[in-house]
């Protein structure tokens, strides 16, 4: 409950300094003369922008490209066994994990 609360007071937070800093009044005269982005920044922006809409809305070469090392993580990991080594764990064709008896 605590941490839930500590969230959305983070959250509150980070949009009203959002706001102050935005769409605030200019306190410093020098920062009056500060420009938009130019060209060159949005040719920089625009490629980004567009990889993470990607990303988002089409996820799936991205996770197929990390999937045998993930795998290959959760079988090193998967064993249910206290101070086990890797040598216990045997992979089987379709990557699923099986416990070699203990010897």
């Amino acid at each position: 409950m605590l941490a839930g609360t500590g969230v959305i007071w983070a959250a509150v937070y980070m949009l009203w300094m959002l706001q102050r800093v935005v769409f605030g009044k200019v306190t410093n005269p020098e920062n009056a003369k500060l420009r938009d982005l130019n060209a060159r920044e949005m040719g920089l922006l625009i490629p980004l922008l567009v990889l993470m809409l990607f990303m988002g809305v089409y996820p799936q070469p991205f996770l197929d490209r990390s999937k045998a090392s993930v795998d290959e993580v959760r079988m090193r990991i998967g064993t249910s066994q206290a101070g086990g080594s890797f040598a216990s764990v045997k992979p089987t064709k379709d990557r699923r994990v099986i416990l070699a008896p203990k010897q």
